[in-house]
Order: structure tokens, then sequence, then C-alpha cells
């Protein structure tokens, strides 16, 4: 995928001159009245009182406040339409039930009796106006918490389980005494991430403590501990010779990976492309049979191993379980150390969580560190046993909105599967939100049936003895896609030092080279290719800050001459954005808190005329689903978005200009700023637009460069 020099794209050059006033939206000024059954303010009033009473009655909540959900009514989604009565009643919203229950506190009986008398005497138009679009306001009740921790008690048999806290540091001891002393139960851990926190808890009996656990004012849910997984199905096949490995130059700087995995065999020949090792286990409980497999794959290049130099991090133990919580810890101790010089990870391991509509803590977990160092995760969808009658939805932490999480197709034709068909063990999407995940897919193993039986037919790599070994699963389909990533890093590192470019550059030559506009829940945007260098299209790379309250406009933006037919354009156009936005683990059902929405356009007698919206969007829910406008709300704030459009006969500027607007949702109160990464291709498939835009290179200098080692970069 990386581009040779002849049809390398260009650089649009950023400056802060392109930071303009938002637009002005037409909304009309007036929250419009919603449909359906006026509020009773007296029935809220009444539900909050009772709810607050409930909890004071318990003595260990006598101090503690007490928390409430706002029920929203269908298609009252929009944070325009709750503003003015969440500013009338300075409620400050914490977190959420579902996509239409959010929670707030009240921290005493003072701030009940307030907020009651403006619901029930305020006169104030818009207020009301606000009003109509509660369906219901109600004390966060135990039923609530219950379906919140979202697994059977009866059924689980499991011993380690979190708990997770309401937002608040100030009672700390307060509920350290309660778990602890009252339900006397042993603490084994306590997680901080965001400042959220989570007690780890251990109990032979979930069930005898469970129902006192939910009428704690301050617990919010509670939930199993997730076991992180790998699955093999390894068989050793002929001795390889030593020749397999390309030597490496010491003098030459490679592409890097760092491997999260069981580490590689000390005696393997890969270790000539090791620059490091890692450890976070001890030597006796160490099985590398997995971590050399998966570093095989990264490595392979047709017939051979290397040209990726590759930091061994042996994390996942043979026989001891690995926690979350761990996990996290050593995760962040690994990239205080190495996310300035190591900016792709492999992480081929999942959980058994399967994934549901709200965003789980492991998801949450790698969203925070990928933020927070700036660096990508390349993660693996999960398998399933294809001869089983299980769920096969993608497995936490796989619905990771930073990372990308990659799907397996089948490397060859088999009596039982197609040649690029899903693997038969391969989990599927959407993930949380109906967001697009897995994002791509990659060859990671097929099936056979022999003798009525189904029998793997895996990918091959390097075994722990240095013998060609075969294996199948997603595991091995992750690795490809991770050394993608880092030869596309290390190709324009002197222009993007952030990776979310090499991202959206994977995503957006995966949708457009696979030439379809439809998204697969097995596979994404589709299989993940190797080869970009067409001529036909000319591709743009703009990377940039939004910050809140401007928008980003880039100008003279050239459209290939040769696109235009008689004065009108004929071709397509795609646009991939990526972008880091924070996340909220109390928001599970919203997660993302800013939205980038980036459309193409000319202005014409001063108006601006977009030909290229965010209703262009891949994987749009169908508008025949009940319930598409809120799955539409939910889905446009996934921070990677691929548009595109075909465009027949069209008559539009030959210059066009670049918006991006920032928004954010109406209860995140910080402004951050958010860098992104943007990739504009024009393509038609009988002309070559490279060479057409080539040739007039000098006419548009002043805002384009080539994305080669060969030309001055802005980087």
């Amino acid at each position: 995928m990386a581009s040779s020099n002849n049809s390398c794209p260009f650089i649009l050059r950023f400056s802060k001159s392109m930071y303009k006033p938002n637009p002005k939206m037409g909304r009309g000024g007036k929250t419009r009245i919603a449909d359906g059954d006026k509020p009773n303010p007296y029935h809220f009033v009444n539900n909050i009182d009772k709810g607050y009473k409930f909890y004071k009655s318990f003595n260990y909540n006598k101090d503690l406040p007490i928390f409430n959900k706002l029920i929203l009514k269908q298609g009252s989604l929009s944070k325009s339409l709750r503003y003015q009565f969440l500013t009338s009643t300075q409620i400050k919203t914490i977190g959420s039930v579902s996509p239409e229950q959010l929670i707030f506190k009240l921290d005493n009986k003072q701030e009940l009796d307030r907020i009651s008398n403006i619901m029930r005497f305020s006169r104030n138009k818009s207020f009301h106006a606000s009003f109509s679009h509660i369906q219901d306001i109600d004390s966060l009740l135990p039923e609530d918490k219950i379906r919140l921790s979202s697994f059977d008690i009866s059924e689980y048999t499991g011993e380690n389980f979190y708990i997770s806290i309401f937002q608040t540091t100030k009672y700390y001891n307060q509920i350290c005494n309660f778990i602890g002393y009252q339900l006397n139960l042993r603490q084994s851990d306590i997680i901080t991430i965001n400042d959220n926190l989570f007690i780890k808890i251990k109990t032979k009996d979930i069930k005898l403590v469970f129902d006192k656990l939910m009428t704690h004012s301050l617990i919010k849910c509670v939930t199993p501990e997730p076991e992180i997984v790998l699955h093999e199905q390894y068989a050793r096949h002929n001795d390889l010779t030593l020749d397999c490995i390309l030597p490496r130059d010491y003098n030459l700087e490679y592409p890097k990976v760092a491997i999260i995995d069981s580490g590689i065999s000390d005696s393997s020949y890969l270790k000539e492309w090791e620059i490091g090792t890692e450890t976070f286990i001890n030597d006796s409980d160490k099985n590398p049979r997995h971590g050399t497999f998966v570093c095989g794959r990264l490595l392979s290049t047709e017939d051979q191993f290397g040209e990726i130099t590759f930091l061994n991090v042996e994390i996942i133990p043979a026989k001891s379980p690995l926690t979350i919580d761990v996990f996290y810890k050593n995760m962040q101790n690994l990239l205080e150390k190495h996310s300035k010089s190591i900016k792709i990870y492999n992480i081929s391991l999942g959980t058994n969580l399967i994934v549901t509509d709200q965003f789980s803590l492991p998801a949450h977990m790698l969203d925070t560190l990928q933020k927070e160092y700036d660096v990508l995760f390349i993660i693996s969808a999960g398998n399933v046993q294809p001869d089983q009658d299980t769920d096969t939805r993608i497995t936490s932490p796989a619905e990771s909105v930073h990372s990308i999480t990659v799907g397996s197709v089948s490397h060859i034709e088999t009596n039982m599967q197609k040649l690029h068909s899903p693997s038969l063990f391969t989990r599927h999407g959407p993930g949380s939100a109906s967001f697009i995940k897995p994002d791509l897919s990659s060859y990671g193993g097929s099936h056979e049936k022999k003798f009525g039986k189904l029998k793997p037919v895996g990918v091959f790599s390097i075994g722990i003895r240095n013998e060609l070994a075969e294996d199948s699963g997603t595991s091995h389909a992750t690795p490809l896609v991770a050394s993608m990533a880092a030869k596309i890093y290390h190709q324009y590192s002197h222009a993007f030092k952030s990776p979310n470019m090499t991202k959206a550059l994977i995503i957006h030559n995966t949708c457009l080279l696979n030439c379809t506009n439809k998204i697969d829940d097995f596979s994404g945007y589709g299989v993940m290719q190797t080869d970009d260098n067409s001529s036909h299209s000319v591709t743009y790379l703009h990377e940039g800050t939004a910050i809140h309250g401007r928008m980003v406009e880039l100008p003279e933006i050239p459209v290939p001459d040769d696109m235009f037919e008689n004065g009108k354009l004929n071709g397509h156009i795609q646009l991939t954005i990526v972008y880091k936005t924070p996340t909220d683990i109390n928001y599970p059902h919203y997660y993302c808190m800013c939205n980038l929405e980036a459309s193409l356009g000319y202005y014409k007698n001063d108006k601006w005329t977009a030909i290229l919206t965010p209703k262009d969007t891949l994987g749009m829910p169908d508008s025949f689903r009940n319930d598409y406008k809120t799955t539409q709300e939910r889905f446009k704030w996934q921070p990677t978005k691929v548009m595109s459009r075909y465009l027949k006969n069209k008559e539009i500027a030959k210059k066009l200009s670049l918006r991006i607007i920032p928004t954010k949702r109406d209860f995140y109160t910080e402004n951050e700023n958010i860098n992104y990464a943007i990739i504009i291709s024009f393509t038609h498939r009988e002309k070559n637009l490279y060479q057409c835009l080539r040739k007039r290179y000098s006419d548009f200098e002043y805002i384009l460069e080539p994305a080669s080692n060969m030309w001055k970069t802005c980087g």
C-alpha cells in the first residue's frame, strides 16, 4: 500500500489562517415542542422524591449523593432539544443508562427541592419546549443497575468482578468500608482510568451480596472480570532453513512494531530483527508458541521473513490468568518507555466478553492509552468455533474506536469457502452504537470439509523450533495489517508524526481499491489491499487541528481537469477522516464526546454548495429501520468515517474547499483541541489523473506538496 514516486499522494498544507467562524445553522432558533403527552412535573417530582427516600433509608447512604435518570422521548436524542432544560435546572449529567437515559446526581435535599420547584412552577416557554422532550424522570433504581451489569448472576460461576463507581473520589473511603467491612468482600485491586474508579473484588458467590451492592448509592454496576484468551490450532510441518530469514543491515532504519503477545522463542531465527524485549511474566510462565507464530506473520514477505524490526513484549502468561487491570498497568509502563519511538502495536488477543450496545471497560482502556500516548493498536476481531451454536459478534475490546480491528477472510478457495469469503471462525460486527467494526479484514485461515467433518486450513508462519507451522485465527490476520501500518508510518513519518494518517491511509485505500460502497459486518471497509499504485486516482493528504467554536476551511483544492467533459464532472470522490476523540466510559451508550463533521464543496455567489457531506458516509444505518434516526444520530460520532460519492455530468467548480466543523456533547465541558487526518481521492477509471495534475503542479505549488521522500514536505 506504500505509494511509489510515480503516483504518490499530495500534501495539503495546514495553516492557522484556515480557522473561520462556524457557519450559521438554519435550525429555526427555538426548540420545537415534542409530539405526544405533555410532561407531568408532579409525577417526576414524586418519582425522584421516592427514590431519594429509598436510598436514604440505608445508613451507608446517609451523607452520599443520590443518582437519577432523565429519560428522553424517542427522536429527542439531539443535544439541542434538551439544552434549555439542562441549563435552567442546572442539572449536570454524569453518565448514561441507555441512549435515551442520562444520569444526573442530587447532592442533598436542598438541591432536590430547587429542581422540583423549577419543574413545577417555571413559566418560561423555551424551558417548557425543551421540557416536552423529557419522557420521564426517576431515580436510578437497583433494577436499572442490574441491567447495566449485563450478566446473568444465576448462571455465572466466576469469582472475580469489577465494581464500577460513579465518578467521584470524595467518598472513596466510604465505598471501600462498605465493600470491605459491611459485605466482607476481598478487594484485590483498584483501577483508575481518566478519574473513573473501578474496584476489583473476589467472592465465591456473587448472588449472596449482589442485591445489597445495588442499594449503595455510589455503585453504578457490577461486571464479571473478562478473561484474556488466545486461540490456537497449531500443527508442526517441515523444518525451515536459515536462508528464509533476510539479513538485516544494522546501518539502516526499518519500520517498527511492538508485538504484544506471549513472547518470541529464544532460539527463533526471527530474533535477527528484534530490537529489544520487555518482559512482564516469569520465565516459568512462558510459552512463546503463539507469539512466535504472530511474529512470523508480521515479518513474512513472500517466502522469507524480515524488513520490519520488532519489540518483543512478553505480556501473556502460559498458565496464570492475565487480568485487564494488570494488562492496563503493564501497557502504561511499556508506552511510557517506548511510545515516542514505536507508534504501531500488534495486539492479537481478546476477551470472552461479547460486544453489546454499550462500550466496555477493556475497549476504553485501549482507547485511553492510544489517545494519551498517540499510538495505534492493531487488534483482532476474535474467534468462534464454527461448529458451535454461540453468539458470533465481536468480543471486547474489538469495539475500541481508536484501534484498527481486523477480521479474517479465506486465503484460498476450498470445497467450503471461496477466496476472500469470511473465515468460518471470524467474529462479525457491528461494534457498539452500530459503529463499523471490524474495520477491515486480512488472511487468517480457511476451512474445508473432509469425510463430513470441518477441517481447518491454516496460514503459514514459523514455529518455535524454526519449523514451518500452520495455524488459523484472527490473531494471524492482524499482524499483516500491523506490518502494513508500520511500513506506511515509516514512509510518511517525515511528514506526519501522528499515526492518525497511517490509520486513515489503510482504511481509505482498502475502501477505494475494493471498489465498493458496501460495508460488511465481517470485513468492514473490505479486504486489505497491498497495492495502491493507481494512476487513475489523485490523492490529497491533510493533517491539522480542530478547535471548538471555529471551523477549518481549506480552500482551492484542485480537481483534475481530465475529470471534466464539456464542463461537467464524471468520476468518484472519496474522503476519509480519522481523529482521536475524547471518550467517557460513564456514558457507555454515547462514549465519543466530540465529532468532526467534514464536507467538500465550493462557493457560488458567496453561497456554500456541498457536493460531499456526512449524508454520504458509508455504513450509515438504513432509513427503513424503526430506530434509524436514533441510530444515525449515534453513528455520526464515530471518529473514523469514509464518505463516498459517484458523480455523473455534475456541474461543479474546478477548485473545491474542505470544511471541518467540530461539535461536542452538551454534557461534555472540556474544550479540547482535536488533531485529525483527512484523505481525499478523485478517481476516473479511464483517465490518468495523477499525470494530469502532475503536469500542472507549478500552478498549485502554493498549496500542494508531493508526499515523497524526494520532495521537501510540510513535516
